[in-house]
């Protein structure tokens, strides 16, 4: 559980550099292992300055900030519209694409803004 969850960290903070590579997915889910496999790893991620805004919000009440979800929405549509329409692919898989792009486009949708009352 820790190599995954440092894989995933490393993943996430790529994405901070690496245009249409999601950060703060690879971060919750490298929190996810460390909860599993390192107490201590987990607390530090949770304490970080930087990135445990996000593991806090999303372990106290699942809350994506309206920047994310933005940013989600305006790097994901283009780059699976680039895909669909730039590739001679087959049409199953450009509607596989667009499905799960919907699908995951209304998980984060769907999450509260900000915390609770």
């Amino acid at each position: 559980m820790i190599a995954s969850g440092v894989l995933a960290l490393g993943l996430g903070i790529l994405g901070v550099f690496v245009p249409l590579l999601p950060t703060t997915p690879f971060v919750l889910l490298a929190a996810y292992f460390f909860s599993r496999g390192s107490e201590r790893l987990h607390r530090w991620l949770a304490d970080h300055p930087v990135l445990g805004r996000y593991v806090r919000d999303w372990e106290a009440e699942q809350v994506i900030p309206p920047l994310g979800k933005y940013a989600a929405t305006f790097t994901m549509v283009p780059a699976v519209g680039w895909a669909i329409l730039s590739r001679d692919i087959p049409w199953l898989l450009d509607g596989l694409m667009a499905a799960a792009t919907a699908g995951v486009l209304c998980f984060i949708w769907t999450r509260p803004s900000g915390a609770r009352r």
